[in-house]
């Protein structure tokens, strides 16, 4: 896989391509960085899991993919 590729999975959020996921936050957690990106429980729901500051919003994708 290229780097192009793996850049766009990252800023596209595209399920199952990024490496930001649930043990990635935990493993923050552990090493006690990134604060707001930790992980936020939820009574009988799974854990919430923070947007990252690179995260692109519905409309910014939308102008992504006509480029």
């Amino acid at each position: 896989m290229n780097i192009c590729d793996n850049l766009t999975e990252i800023l596209l959020n595209l399920d199952g391509k990024s490496k930001d996921n649930e043990m990635a936050r935990k493993y923050l957690l552990e090493m006690g960085i990134r604060y707001e990106l930790h992980l936020i429980s939820r009574p009988h729901q799974k854990p919430y899991v923070p947007l990252a500051c690179f995260t692109l919003s519905s409309t910014k994708k939308q102008l992504f993919y006509k480029c």
